[in-house]
């Protein structure tokens, strides 16, 4: 068979030198190099996989290591950051001269652990190199087919276990309310999906929008507020952080205010009144097809590239 399923010990696994994450002068490096520049890049998060290893010892492989059989060793062509922190908990010794701190914190994790080099790593192996790289290309390419939960999903998922705090509270109770705010469905999508919910957010859901719309929840995990026209500014803000700007051409982008100070300036412009201004944006660039289907074109700074396809459907 091409492929197969093994259990194979970390001793007798290779981090693989042609990675892609390894700059070109380590290739044919020995595994103790390979090994300490994973540990140089803080933004390989060795220690926060560690962390979870020790985390979830006791939980069965999720995903499996793809292993190469070249005949002459067992190279680990996807799944290295995994085996580096697994030889790492195995054999602390590794680091020893080069990171007193980490070699202390990984005999304390070792202790707790207490795995060694003969501790086997769920793998699919195969002496053909080409089908190892179709992994590869599932994984990082094209990720594994996966959608990554976005801000609301997360916050769902920590309130259904029990975890949520206030400000995920916060957040989830604004999600909801935003779903039954006065405006067409898909501009609603828009500003909750990839690209403007973080944002969103940042303006809506943290201490100066707090203070300025005294918002809270309820026993029933409803949103609450101070301001009767809270409701109003809502829809500018979503319609501003959709366009990138307000109504007097000023950029609404978190990115740009990234302070408190600057999120309660804009906060305190924000006026009632141009929820109007939303209203009429929005039905002088709603047309009908001929199938009675109506679609909200909007406009849009093409500086900004705000609204992707600047098509928003809306069913009657």
């Amino acid at each position: 068979m091409p492929v197969s399923e093994k259990k194979i010990s970390i001793a007798n696994l290779s981090l693989w030198d042609e990675n892609a994450r390894f700059p070109d002068q380590y290739y044919k490096s020995e595994e103790k190099e390979l090994i300490n520049y994973f540990l140089s890049r803080s933004d390989f998060k060795i220690k926060e996989l560690i962390e979870e290893i020790v985390l979830d010892y006791d939980l069965p492989h999720l995903e499996k290591i793809v292993v190469w059989d070249n005949s002459e060793e067992l190279v680990v062509l996807e799944g290295n950051r995994r085996l580096t922190g697994y030889k790492l908990l195995a054999n602390p010794e590794i680091i020893a001269d080069v990171n007193t701190k980490l070699h202390s914190y990984l005999l304390e994790k070792q202790s707790i652990l207490n795995i060694s080099n003969d501790f086997k790593l769920d793998c699919i192996v195969s002496k053909q190199k080409e089908l190892c790289f179709r992994y590869i290309d599932r994984k990082h390419s094209k990720g594994n087919n996966q959608v990554n939960w976005l801000e609301p999903e997360r916050i769902n998922y920590s309130k259904r276990r029990g975890k949520e705090n206030h400000n995920e509270r916060i957040k989830n109770a604004m999600t909801n309310f935003v779903r039954n705010l006065d405006l067409p469905q898909e501009i609603i999508n828009e500003v909750l999906g990839r690209g403007y919910v973080t944002t969103f957010f940042r303006f809506v859901a943290t201490g100066p929008a707090k203070e300025a719309y005294g918002l809270s929840t309820n026993d029933k995990g409803e949103l609450t507020y101070s301001d009767k026209d809270f409701p109003d500014k809502l829809k500018v803000i979503i319609y501003n952080v959709l366009q990138k700007q307000d109504f007097e051409g000023k950029k609404v982008d978190t990115r740009e205010l990234n302070k408190n100070p600057q999120i309660k300036n804009y906060l305190d412009s924000v006026k009632s009144e141009d929820a109007k201004k939303v209203e009429t944006e929005i039905k002088e660039n709603t047309r009908e097809n001929i199938f009675g289907e109506k679609n909200v074109s909007v406009k849009v700074d093409k500086k900004t590239k705000v609204l992707p396809k600047s098509i928003i459907f809306i069913e009657n």
